[in-house]
C-alpha cells in the first residue's frame, strides 16, 4: 500500500500558511521594527493570534526580544502586573545575561520555578516582592520595565493578547490610563490584541479614552472568496487530491472566510473523501461534522445567555435584518419589548455575539449561525 498521504490543513500551528493575511503580516513586522503601537481585533478564530504569532517569529529572526502577555481572565491590577512580569521572565529564562537583567530591573515580582501539575517538570511563575499595591504596583513594574528597556538597549516587541480583559478589572480607565503614560515613553512596539471588537474599538477610539489615536489600526474579517478559494484548492494539490472550484468556492461561503472554520472543514473532508473531492454533497456532509464538533462550545456559548438573548440571536440567525427593532421583527420572533430588545442587542454585542455589517444585523459566527439555524428548524 502507498503511504498514507499527511492531511495538509491544520490547526493552530506556526508552520500553517497565512491565507491572504501577507499584507497585514508585511505592515505589522515594519510597525514593529519602526517601534509603532498596532492594534489588532476582530472575531473570535479569524486567525489574529497565528498572525501576531508570526509576526513576533519574524521579528525575532531579526534578533528582537519579542514578549507573549496573555490578559484572558485577568482579575486584578497586581494579576496584570504579574503577568507582564511573568511574560518577560519566560522569554528571557534561556538568556542568562538577559535575564539576570530583567531579574534586577524588574522589582514588583520575582521569578520562581514550581512543579507542573503532573509532576514531570518545572514551570517558572512568579511571586510579589513590593509592598505597592493595586494602581501603585502596576505603575512601579511598567516604570521598572522602561528602565530594562533603556539597560539592556534591545530591540522589543511586546504583544497584549486579549487586552480588552483589563476593562473588567476595577479601575479600568485609570489603569488605561497608567499604561498609556509608560508604553508612549517607552523604546519598543506595543500590539494590542482582542476579540471583543465593541469594547477595543470604544478603548482605542473614543476621544475620552487614553489610548485614543494611539495605534495603526487592523480589524480581521473573514477571507476574501477568490483568495480564500485558491487557498484550499491549492492545499488539497500539495495534499495529493483534487477539489473543484465550486466546491472550494462552497466551503469558503459556508464559513464566511472564518480562516479557522476553514482550516477545520477542509481537514475534515480531506479525510472523508478519496483522491478527488466530488461534488456539494461531500461538502455537507463534512460541513454537519463540523457543526457536530464544535457542539459542545456552541452549547456552552448559547446557554449562558438570557432566554430573551437566546431568543435574540436565534432569530439573527435565521432572519438577518436590517431593521432589529422593527415591531414586526420582534413580534414576528418574540423578543418582548424593544427596551428589551435594545439591552439585549448592548449585551450580544458587546460580547462580540451579533454584529452590524453593512447595514445588517447578523451572527457574527458563521457556524454559530448556521446551528442556531439548523437547530431552530429542528424544533
Amino acid at each position: 500500500m502507498p503511504p498514507m498521504t499527511k492531511n495538509p490543513f491544520s490547526l493552530g500551528h506556526i508552520d500553517v500558511p497565512l491565507c491572504d493575511r501577507k499584507t497585514e503580516l508585511e505592515a505589522m513586522v515594519r510597525h514593529g521594527e519602526n517601534a509603532q503601537n498596532v492594534l489588532l481585533y476582530g472575531s473570535r478564530r479569524t486567525g489574529k493570534t497565528m498572525l501576531v504569532q508570526e509576526v513576533q517569529h519574524r521579528l525575532a529572526d531579526k534578533g528582537f526580544l519579542v514578549v507573549l502577555c496573555d490578559l484572558f481572565g485577568v482579575t486584578s491590577v497586581e494579576d496584570i502586573s504579574a503577568r507582564i512580569c511573568r511574560a518577560l521572565f519566560r522569554i528571557t529564562h534561556k538568556r542568562d545575561r538577559i535575564h539576570r537583567k530583567a531579574i534586577r530591573a524588574l522589582t514588583t515580582f520575582r521569578p520562581t520555578m514550581r512543579p507542573t501539575g503532573d509532576g514531570m517538570g518545572l514551570s517558572l511563575s512568579v511571586e510579589k516582592t513590593s509592598h505597592e499595591m493595586g494602581v501603585d504596583n502596576l505603575e512601579r513594574t511598567l516604570a521598572d520595565l522602561a528602565s530594562f528597556m533603556e539597560k539592556t538597549g534591545e530591540n522589543i516587541n511586546i504583544v497584549f493578547d486579549e487586552f480588552q480583559e483589563i476593562t473588567e478589572v476595577e479601575k479600568g480607565v485609570q489603569i488605561q490610563g497608567v499604561m498609556r503614560k509608560y508604553i508612549q515613553g517607552m523604546p519598543a512596539s506595543f500590539f494590542f490584541v482582542g476579540s471583543r471588537r465593541r469594547i477595543l474599538s470604544e478603548m482605542f477610539h473614543d476621544r475620552g479614552k487614553p489610548f485614543f489615536q494611539s495605534t495603526f489600526d487592523y480589524e480581521l474579517g473573514g477571507l476574501p472568496e477568490e483568495e480564500c478559494t485558491a487557498y484550499v484548492r491549492e492545499r488539497f494539490r500539495q495534499g495529493g487530491k483534487s477539489i473543484a472550484e465550486e466546491d472550494s468556492g462552497l466551503v469558503c461561503r459556508l464559513v464566511s472566510g472564518n480562516p479557522y472554520y476553514m482550516q477545520k472543514l477542509c481537514h475534515i473532508l480531506f479525510d472523508e473523501v478519496g483522491d478527488n473531492v466530488g461534488g456539494e454533497e461531500n461538502v455537507y456532509s463534512a460541513f454537519h461534522q463540523l457543526l457536530d464538533s464544535e457542539r459542545g462550545y456552541l452549547e456552552t456559548t448559547i446557554n449562558h445567555l438570557a432566554p430573551k438573548q437566546r431568543s435574540l440571536i436565534t432569530a439573527l440567525a435565521t432572519e438577518r435584518t436590517s431593521s432589529i427593532y422593527a415591531s414586526e421583527y420582534i413580534k414576528r420572533h418574540n423578543l418582548g419589548s424593544v427596551g428589551g430588545v435594545q439591552q439585549n442587542v448592548n449585551t450580544l454585542t458587546k460580547n462580540d455575539l451579533i454584529a452590524k455589517e453593512d447595514g445588517v444585523w447578523r451572527v457574527t459566527d458563521p457556524v454559530m449561525e448556521a446551528w442556531l439555524k439548523e437547530r431552530s428548524v429542528l424544533s
